[in-house]
């Protein structure tokens, strides 16, 4: 019980054991959590907000009255307006670098490819040329080894 003293409201919203205690009580959660309450009677407020807030979260659906409603939609407006975020879908500098590196390789590989490919066609032999001369009438059978079809 006594690591969720300096949680914060974004801590319990992301804390599984809570989360499971909003969305599917049971005796064992409910009793834990009444006794952490009464233990830190100065974080009740504060545990119902986070309460409804991990309900709307999961479900789409909270219950605070239109006055509260607007406050806490004012704040999240403020929130968004002020803050100084950079442009949106920036690309990530490392994997641009990831790319660049696949690409660089990939480039490589075929020039490497046509090069080898260029060095083993032009190193063709000469072909050889034989001289067969025959009697009149006499036949010969030849047996050329290199012939390629």
């Amino acid at each position: 019980m006594d690591g969720y003293e300096k949680y914060t409201v974004e801590d319990f919203v992301q804390e599984p054991y809570f989360r499971q205690w909003v969305l599917h009580p049971d005796a064992k959660l409910e009793a834990f959590w009444q006794a952490w309450i009464e233990k830190n009677p100065s974080r009740k407020a504060e545990l119902q907000e986070t309460t409804q807030l991990v309900r709307l979260i999961h479900t789409g659906e909270i219950k605070l009255d239109p006055k509260r409603k607007a406050v806490i939609r004012q704040n999240l407006l403020d929130q968004v307006t002020t803050t100084d975020a950079g442009p949106i879908g920036a690309p990530h500098p490392i994997k641009r670098r990831v790319y660049l590196g696949v690409a660089a390789m990939v480039a490589l590989l075929i020039t490497t490819m046509v090069f080898y490919l260029n060095i083993n066609i032009n190193q063709e032999e000469a072909p050889q040329y034989y001289t067969v001369q025959t009697g009149a009438g006499e036949k010969k059978l030849l047996y050329c080894p290199m012939v390629r079809k």
